[in-house]
Order: C-alpha cells, then structure tokens, then sequence
C-alpha cells in the first residue's frame, strides 16, 4: 500500500468499458458545460433517478461546506476536473456559481458536470476528481476541514466532479424505471446502469482518499472492512485496484447475500441493467456514509436479477411525466470501466492536494 505522506503520488486510472421525500444530500447534475446539448430530457431524467438511488440511502447523512469563507478563511479551494465536453482541464472555485445558477460547494450538495464527448468506441464513460486547498497552514480552519474529510473523519471524502458520456455510442435512456425488461432487450448500453456505476466511483469507490485506504488489505487483493464483508457471508470481498482505481473483483456468486450482481463490478455490456446494489453501498458505509436499509421513497420498486435471482431497490424519485412537468427545457440550452491503457501520475507535494479519478467503461 502506498504511504501516506504529504508528497504521495496519485494514478489517474482508466476504467473500460409531485414533490417527493427529499434527502439530506442533493446530488446535481449541472449542464454547464454539455456546449453540443447532448442531454436530452431523457437523459437527464435518468441522471436524477440514477441520483437519487443514492439520495434516498442517505436521508441522515449530511455534508459540510466545501467554501472557504464559510470558515472565515481566506484560501482558494478548487474543484479541478476535466470539461466533459473537449476533456480540457478545468478549474472550479468552490463558492463560484455556475451558468445554471448552482453554487459550487454548497453543504449537502454535489454538483457533478455533465457533458459528452465523440470518442469511437473507446470506453462508455468517465469521471474525473480533483481538489486543490493550497496555500494554507496548520490550524486554518478550511484546512483543518477538507485535510480531515479526505480522511473521511468528520465527513464522507466527496468533493464533487465531472461525469464524461461516450456521445459515438448507442445509449437507452430508460424513462419507465418501474419495469426493466426492455433495458435487457434494448441491443443498447444501459444509461442508468453506467450513471449510478460512475457515481460510485465519485462518491467513494475509488483509492484516492485517504479513507478508501482503509478499505483494502496491505496486499491490495480484498475488500475486508465489516459492512462489505456482511454481505459476503462474513468474508473478504475479492477487489481490483488499476491505479487509483476500485471495483470488485471475481466474487463467488454463493456468497453475495443479496443473490445479486454489484454494480461496482468491472462488467458492463448491452443488455443488462446492474443497479447500485447492497454489496455496493455496504463499501460507502464503511467509507462513513450513513446508509439506510430500503429508500425513504420508492415509486420504482425493485429489479430481480435475471441470472443470480436477487432483488435490488430501484427508486424512483418522480415519473417522467412529473419531471418533464417541472424539468423540461424550453429550449436547446448553452451549455472505473474496465482496465485498459494504465494509469498517468499526478503529484502533489507540501499542502497542495491533486486528487484525480479517471473511470472508463470500454465496450
């Protein structure tokens, strides 16, 4: 395992290919930058659902600003990602507000950027984190709070992001999440099933915070902390770590309690449908996230797996009829996938933090 000091080399890892309840953390798309207005309501719909699978898990969970002056602090913090659209490095003051009027940083809020790029048939998608609290001393409060979040010791290591569709493939945008088999007929790659995986890499299941060390053994091979290993029959959770980078590994399919495929798994092809199952959200729980057991609302129902026979919680948060209601645009508006190419290295040294998370799904 890598040591934890000041000047550790990170990897950026590739990755192959009505008003309802509301939850204590609002997880935002912001279209900022979609400048070829590649979303279509479809689509966005199935980002919000894709959202509150994890919204409706965390209804006691809370989040502390990401904004310096809520600290009385005079330091910088920087979102820095990449723009989802060209893939050029973008930097985001947090307490900036973004042309959709979303305030970067806000508590109990993650914004993540949204756009879609031309790439072949490279990989389905990708998501990328970086944060930069430079220029700060020990006891500044601000960098008192972002050093102990990357620890996952006050709260869960969640900064936000940008989130990167393949626009060169084939995509089902499923606006009836109540029932699921045309998502296994569509002959397309499944929206939902690529948005709730690449949450789960910006939501924690990467290793590149100081708290997603402590998931691991020192070899690197498993999965050992309480919660995960609960729902493997009391074992450790076989795993794969491509650079900074997590998803399950090869599981016997005997002993996931749940009779279910993960959706953190390495394993994505059309026609199939892999929500956010318990083995899943069992790895943000011992990440610190407070995760309940059944959503607070559900109009979704479940997904009985085709193969293993196990049920997953599909919520949905409104129909599409209600979002397009609220959600619709007037107008066009301006706007960890499978291991494949390794990993590029990015450095930080003193008390400068570069965080980076690359996850493609390749076809």
């Amino acid at each position: 395992m890598y040591k934890r000091t000041l000047g550790l080399s990170l990897y950026v890892s590739l990755l192959i290919i009505c008003t309802p309840s509301k939850a204590a953390i609002d997880i935002i798309f912001d279209y900022s930058y979609d400048t070829n207005n590649y979303f279509t309501d479809e689509m966005k719909y199935v980002m919000d659902q894709a959202a509150f699978a994890f919204e409706s898990r965390m209804a006691n969970e809370t989040l502390g600003s990401l904004i310096p002056s809520d600290y009385n602090s005079s330091a910088v913090g920087i979102l820095m990602i990449d723009n989802p659209t060209t893939g050029a490095d973008l930097n985001v003051t947090f307490g900036s507000t973004t042309s959709e009027g979303n305030l970067v940083g806000k508590e109990d809020e993650i914004i993540i950027f949204a756009g879609a790029k031309a790439v072949g048939s490279s990989y389905l998608s990708y998501s990328r984190v970086e944060y930069n609290y430079n220029d700060l001393v020990n006891g500044d409060p601000y960098w008192d709070y972002m050093e102990n979040r990357d620890y996952g010791y006050n709260d869960p290591a969640v900064f936000g992001g940008s989130l990167s569709i393949n626009s060169d493939l084939n995509w089902y945008a499923d606006t009836n999440l109540t029932s699921h088999s045309d998502a296994l007929t569509s002959g397309k790659y499944d929206f939902y099933s690529t948005a709730v995986h690449e949450l789960g890499h910006i939501l924690g299941f990467n290793y590149w915070t100081f708290a997603s060390w402590d998931l691991v053994d020192v070899n690197e091979t498993v999965f050992n902390t309480s919660s995960v290993r609960s729902e493997y029959s009391g074992n450790d959770v076989p795993m794969v770590v491509d650079s900074m980078s997590l998803h399950f590994g090869d599981l016997n399919s005997s002993l996931i309690n749940c009779d279910c495929h993960p959706a953190m798994s390495d394993i994505n092809s059309t026609n199939t449908r892999t929500p956010f199952s318990d083995i899943d959200f069992a790895i943000l729980q011992d990440l610190g996230y407070s995760i309940s057991g059944t959503p607070i609302s559900n109009i979704g129902g479940t997904y009985q797996d085709p193969t293993l026979g196990g049920s997953y919680y599909v919520p949905v948060k409104q129909s599409y009829s209600s979002w397009l209601a609220a959600n619709a645009s007037a107008a066009p508006e301006p706007h960890y996938i499978f291991p494949m190419l390794g990993g590029l290295i990015a450095c930080f040294a003193g008390r400068k933090k570069y965080i980076n998370l690359i996850n493609r799904f390749f076809n």
